[in-house]
């Protein structure tokens, strides 16, 4: 019996959807608006070193963000990681 080894490459692919929800209907000047940025990861693999951006809006002042969110030019940064993929 003879046999021969065969080297395969597997990509990974990651699907992510990121849905930014407002806790609140409408934004009232001097008030704080807060809202929800969640990222699901659609698989079919999981998604390493993600990192989610979102910017600050003119004329708008950053109060706050969970998860480890930092402001930085404009900018909130939250580095997420490794996305594990929706189970069904």
């Amino acid at each position: 019996m003879n046999s021969n080894g065969v080297d395969v490459t597997v990509e990974t692919l990651a699907n992510l959807a990121i849905m930014k929800q407002s806790t609140t209907a409408r934004a009232v000047a001097g008030e704080n608006l807060a809202y929800t940025i969640t990222v699901t990861n659609n698989g079919p693999s999981d998604a390493q070193e993600v990192v989610v951006t979102d910017p600050i809006p003119m004329g708008t002042t950053f109060v706050s963000a969970d998860m480890g969110g930092m402001l930085e030019n404009g900018i909130v940064t939250w580095n997420v990681g490794t996305s594990q993929r929706a189970r069904q």
